[in-house]
């Protein structure tokens, strides 16, 4: 029976037995966390001690449970490998959200960090030892950190590691560099396994759980207090506006996909929730990109009609917010930074200076924090440059730069022959999963696209927002490799004779997931 080129092979029983070899180290590691909690110094146990060991209560929790569920389902080592993966991607999104790291530029630049900047530290190493211990029963996904369209995000990794060392401060730059190089190993191991249409759908799920809490903490925080809910920046909603509306975004499009591929009702409702978010916060930019991706993901699927009645329904939820609860109202109704994006030009105009004065390595990875040090006024605290290809050529230099741009023709090249291939294998253009998938991806990469060109969606620290543009690209690699696949499978019958089918005689029925019809359901 010929297998659909869609679904994973089962590996070996040894394979199975090096996947559970993990469990015992996991939890020596848990015993040994325990024992220094009980039997350390004080100063464990203090508040931001405390919260540094609820963040990695969060991991190591979940992590038990699926070394438990992969030792009883006899799940062999590249299965458990995924799952783990998909719990440390997961784990990573939601970091930033842990915490409350703010502190001042001066302070940043002499080096004095806040607790939970230690915190949010300590939870990529955990991430990190993890991985370290995946890599000893599944280590071949080291080897192609430098293949195919990966190898410019294994690129732009080294041109940040290059800028760390001429950095304004090597600590912040090494600190958050870190993070970056834990995301494209992570990012690589799961990307090693999206080898079906439901292990792509399972690396979505759990991208859209942590963009969801991403989203649920800081906008939970604001809204405990009502006297202070709208003490934001510009008498916004008391968050950061772009963290809120871009991240917010991103979960539409997500929910949009993941709901055209299996009907879910509860989608629905986050969709909503999503929306609301958006206009709440009064990101801009978030807002826009949010409707127009939202909108071209049913026109591109010739949904014309789906598509305009998005960019109603958000027109009318944005209405009926503006209208019932006043500070968002008077936030929009008083705007009168639309001269200069918000001060966008103004520190376009000036950064632009100071890259011509390297405009081959720049001044250090994420450099553009400290730019703005000896200023005062409302410069002070900007902390980037709003526009993710002058952050990254501020930073990184044309070095970077070049990066950064083969990241994104290669995502746009991926969909490109996805969607070319998949559309070639029928006489008639259906949009199957395989298809839907793909809209999605470009429509989440259009969204990241227009935040970028106002914040640093991508190019800056490597937050949820710049994760979820590297996950575009192991997307589009994964969609590009399965639509090759089925191509090929679906065109090796023609090439030996076939008996005419009878006239009159009834179509055999087409099975949901196989090579005739990839959708699997």
């Amino acid at each position: 029976m010929t297998r659909s080129p869609l679904t994973s092979t089962p590996l070996s029983n040894s394979q199975r037995r090096k996947g559970r070899s993990i469990l015992p180290c996991l939890v020596g590691v848990v015993a040994l966390t325990a024992l220094g909690v009980g039997f350390g110094p004080d100063w464990l146990m203090s508040e931001g001690s405390l919260k540094t060991l609820i963040a990695v209560s969060l991991f190591a929790a979940p992590l038990c449970v699926v070394l438990a569920l992969a030792k009883a389902h006899a799940l062999t080592a590249k299965q458990t490998a995924f799952r783990l993966a998909l719990l440390v991607w997961w784990y990573l999104l939601i970091s930033d959200a842990l915490f409350d790291r703010i502190s001042d530029v001066q302070g940043t630049y002499q080096g004095q960090y806040s607790i939970d900047a230690y915190g949010e530290v300590v939870t990529w190493l955990a991430a990190f030892v993890v991985l370290v211990m995946i890599s000893f029963t599944n280590a071949d996904y080291l080897y192609e950190l430098f293949s195919g369209s990966y190898k410019w995000a294994s690129l732009y990794v080294l041109s940040g590691l290059l800028a760390v060392t001429y950095s304004p401060s090597p600590a912040y730059s090494g600190g958050w560099w870190f993070k970056l190089f834990v995301i494209g190993l992570t990012l690589r191991l799961c990307l090693n396994s999206m080898d079906s249409i439901e292990n792509v759908r399972a690396f979505l799920w759990a991208s859209l759980w942590g963009l969801v809490v991403s989203v649920a903490l800081p906008l939970s925080r604001a809204l405990a207090d009502p006297l202070t809910m709208f003490e934001g920046v510009g008498g916004r909603l008391n968050a950061d506006p772009v963290v809120l509306s871009v991240t917010s975004s991103c979960v539409l499009i997500l929910a949009l996909t993941l709901n055209a591929t299996r009907k879910h009702f509860w989608l629905n409702v986050l969709m909503l929730a999503s929306v609301l978010t958006m206009i709440l916060s009064a990101g801009k930019t978030g807002i826009l990109a949010g409707v127009i991706s939202a909108a071209a993901f049913f026109m591109l699927q010739r949904r014309v009609a789906s598509g305009l009645a998005m960019i109603a329904g958000v027109a009318l939820v944005g209405i009926l917010v503006t209208m019932t609860v006043t500070p968002v109202g008077n936030y929009f109704m008083h705007y009168s930074g639309g001269s200069t994006l918000t001060g966008r030009t103004d520190i376009w105009q000036m950064a632009l200076p100071k890259i011509r004065q390297n405009p081959f390595l720049g001044h250090g990875y994420l450099a553009s924090k400290f730019m703005w040090v000896s200023m005062t006024g409302p410069f002070a605290e900007v902390g980037h440059l709003h526009n993710g290809f002058l952050e990254t050529l501020y930073n990184q230099g044309l070095v970077g730069l070049i990066c950064l741009l083969g990241l994104h023709a290669s995502i746009l090249a991926n969909l490109f022959v996805a969607r070319k291939t998949s559309a070639s294998v029928h006489s008639k253009l259906d949009f199957t999963v395989l298809n839907v998938l793909v809209v999605g991806s470009f429509c989440l990469y259009l969204d990241l696209l227009i935040n970028g060109l106002f914040t640093v969606a991508f190019g800056g620290r490597p937050t949820a927002h710049f994760m979820m543009f590297f996950a575009v690209l192991a997307w589009s690699m994964a969609l590009r490799a399965m639509a090759v696949r089925v191509s090929e499978r679906t065109l090796v019958p023609t090439l030996r004779s076939k008996a005419s089918p009878k006239p009159f005689a009834d179509p055999t029925p087409i099975r949901p997931g196989s090579v005739s019809s990839p959708s699997l359901g």
